[in-house]
């Protein structure tokens, strides 16, 4: 994840596509600052994210939370830098066959590999971003650059594609499930920056 084209964070991990599951890891790209990386997953429609031992624990936290689940898109979390949204990664590569986009053109000519195509979605939850798509000679997705202008923020997602050498499990210890709008922070001052 970059700001104002510097990196900040980078996710690594593993995505089924078939089962719509992921499970990821994020640290902070070099320079970016000092935190012990965390993890995030996405199963049966739940997003987990794993509270980090260095933020300062929400009050309406449990004591023996571990990890954080919710279905809902999230504002503030108990993680000490940006976070990616686990089910974001899956839905990214949906999205142009899911949602009405404009302003659709390719950046490259035909033969070129991988060839690129730049695009808004219309409505929803991820129309405010510029999204560039890296499609291989088979048809596959590579690359996700996303690029939201009114902050600077942005996504690059690579993709390499193989099989799946293991699945991805809810946690099932230590685990918090909120509810739909439910916020761990009572009032926006008590967060961390997020």
């Amino acid at each position: 994840m970059t700001v104002q084209g510097q990196d900040q964070v980078v996710v690594s991990g593993v995505v089924d596509f078939a089962h719509r599951s992921d499970s990821f890891t994020l640290t902070p790209a070099r320079g970016a600052g000092s935190y012990p990386p965390y993890e995030a997953r996405f199963v049966d429609g739940w997003s987990y994210i794993e509270i980090d031992a260095a933020v300062r624990r929400p009050p309406t936290l449990r004591a023996d939370a571990k990890w954080i689940a919710f279905r809902d898109k999230r504002g503030l979390l108990p993680v000490p830098d940006r976070a990616l949204p686990p089910g974001v990664v899956i839905d990214t590569i949906g999205l142009p066959l899911t949602q009405p986009y404009a302003e659709a053109r390719f950046l490259d000519g035909p033969g070129s590999g991988p060839r690129r195509v730049s695009l808004r979605f219309r409505r929803g939850v991820y129309s405010g971003e510029d999204y560039t798509y890296s499609i291989d000679a088979n048809g596959r997705i590579v690359v996700v650059s996303t690029l939201n202008a009114a902050d600077g923020q942005g996504t690059v997602l690579a993709f390499v594609y193989g099989p799946i050498q293991r699945s991805t499990v809810a946690p099932s210890d230590g685990v918090q499930r909120l509810a739909p709008g439910e916020n761990l922070y009572p009032t926006p001052t008590t967060a961390p920056t997020s």
